[in-house]
Formats: C-alpha cells, sequence, structure tokens
C-alpha cells in the first residue's frame, strides 16, 4: 500500500508541475503575442500607447482595453484578443497581465506576468513592472 501511495504522490507532483510548465508557456506567448501588437501600433502612430495606471493599455481617445479584450484603438485593429491568463482565476487586486508605459518616454514599455514554476530559468527577481510580484517581462526591442 505505501508503494502505491509514493507512486501516486510522485504522479500527482509531477502532474502539477507540467500543468504550472504549460500555463507559464502560454504566459510568455501571451505576452510575444501583445508585444507583437504594441510594435504594430508604434508603427502606426511613431509610439506605444500610453497605460491607465492600472496595467491596461489605453488608447489616445482615452478608451481603456481590457485583457482578453480586443486591442483596437481609432478604428484600426492591433490584435484580435489581447490575451487572458491560462488559468482565469480573477482575485481582487491582481493583474495577471499589467502594461506599463513609461510617462516621460513614449516609447519605452514594459509587460509583465507572474510564472508559476519557480524553477523557471527565465523567471526575472525584479521586471521593473508597477505589477507587484510579477517576475517575468518583456520589453520594447
Amino acid at each position: 500500500m505505501s508503494i502505491i501511495a509514493i507512486l501516486i504522490a510522485s504522479a500527482t507532483y509531477s502532474w502539477q508541475n507540467a500543468q504550472q510548465k504549460g500555463r507559464d508557456g502560454k504566459r510568455k506567448s501571451d505576452l510575444k503575442a501583445a508585444q507583437q501588437a504594441l510594435e504594430t501600433y508604434f508603427q502606426t502612430n511613431g509610439k506605444y500607447p500610453p497605460d491607465n495606471n492600472k496595467g491596461k493599455i489605453k488608447c489616445e481617445d482615452g478608451s481603456v482595453i481590457d485583457w482578453g479584450a480586443t486591442f483596437s484603438c481609432a478604428g484600426t485593429l492591433y490584435l484580435r484578443q489581447l490575451p487572458k491568463d491560462p488559468t482565469n482565476i480573477t482575485q481582487a487586486g491582481i493583474i495577471p497581465y499589467y502594461y506599463d508605459r513609461d510617462p516621460t518616454n513614449n516609447i519605452i514599455y514594459i509587460l509583465s506576468t507572474k510564472l508559476e514554476n519557480a524553477n523557471d530559468p527565465e523567471k526575472q527577481l525584479n521586471c521593473n513592472s508597477s505589477a507587484p510580484n510579477h517576475n517575468y517581462c518583456v520589453k520594447n526591442p
């Protein structure tokens, strides 16, 4: 019985670890997709869109684009759907994906998220993002 219990515990841990890695891979690719949309915006407008100081993209007309919604400003489509966190769990005060544009330089931004896998080699200690506890980011090229 104890051998079976050990095998089940080991398999459960491996399965949970694989799920975390899969969700983290999705988060990384989500940020890359958002980054490509921001680059298209930059090519069209000569600058990156502002942020709303709460981690979301804001169009020049003042409309705020929610994560998971269509990224479209002034009638131009940049991304059919901004990514949504793969866990699809919303917690009060926690924003899974965060967009920061430098307030003094409109050609600098940071997109960040929090990875689950503590051993991920791409995990960063500090993204210099306004989002607390985010440990993975991409910046403008």
